[in-house]
């Protein structure tokens, strides 16, 4: 048995495909492995806790996540949440004003969690914090947006290449600065009283790479982005050849 005493994944991408919830049962069963042997695993994902919680009871997830790219910390069965790092409201429409012309379609944030067209949007609808904002873009757009993006004080941007397996678009999502992927396991393994050494953490995107600061193992899939790849210690299957199976038997169950 490997040293590993919590595996942090990434979802989309990782152990389910992007924007679904249907699960492998290679990638269900190796979960329940993993906590069969007394290893802990954790979700740190973009989703919210509503869009993740299905997928999250296949798995049997029964501990603290990370959820909203990083702003939250809540428990995977009740929901309740026990940390949290979101935007205030005067934050979020400076990054909407910035959003606007570049989106496509909607564009979402707390706590109007469903999607809005940009028809029915106003900016004066803000009125609460929000854990983040997210819209999809043009890939072409991506790099003048996220350049007037880092004019905002303490926010930080999040891209997500091919949403939803559109190579055309760009899924951009903006969290308070200390409210990334990094932060939030950050905040995570002082709760569970874990050493980043004791860590495996695995993951697909760009946004993953905060979470590498925080594991002594690093993994990327095989459908990782190459920034992701340039930082991983060792890369395995797909997510549709579970990968995320492979690299808990390889690495974690070994």
């Amino acid at each position: 048995m490997s040293d590993i005493k919590l595996v942090l994944t990434d979802m989309d991408g990782t152990i389910v495909m992007p924007g679904r919830h249907e699960i492998s049962e290679k990638v269900r069963q190796a979960v329940i492995d993993c906590e069969n042997a007394g290893i802990c695993v954790a979700a740190v994902t973009g989703r919210p806790f509503d869009f993740a919680k299905s997928a999250l009871n296949i798995l049997g997830f029964d501990d603290l996540c990370v959820f909203d790219g990083g702003a939250t910390i809540r428990h995977a069965r009740t929901g309740k949440a026990v940390w949290s790092k979101w935007l205030e409201p005067d934050t979020i429409k400076q990054i909407i004003e910035i959003l606007l012309p570049y989106a496509k379609n909607f564009i979402a944030f707390e706590p109007y969690m469903n999607d809005r067209t940009l028809e029915d949007f106003e900016i004066n609808d803000v009125i609460d914090s929000a854990p983040y904002v997210f819209t999809p873009v043009l890939a072409r757009d991506v790099e003048k947006a996220e350049a007037m993006l880092a004019k905002i004080p303490e926010i930080v941007a999040h891209s997500n290449p091919a949403f939803e397996g559109n190579p055309a678009f760009t899924g951009i999502q903006v969290t308070h600065e200390c409210a990334d992927k990094f932060h939030g396991v950050q905040e995570l393994l002082k709760l569970k009283n874990i050493k980043p050494e004791q860590v495996l953490a695995i993951g697909d995107s760009n946004n993953d790479l905060p979470l590498f600061r925080s594991a002594g193992l690093k993994i990327a899939m095989g459908n990782a982005t190459d920034k992701l790849v340039a930082e991983a210690d060792h890369v395995v299957g797909s997510v549709e050849q579970d990968g995320f199976a492979d690299a808990m038997r390889r690495f974690v169950l070994r």
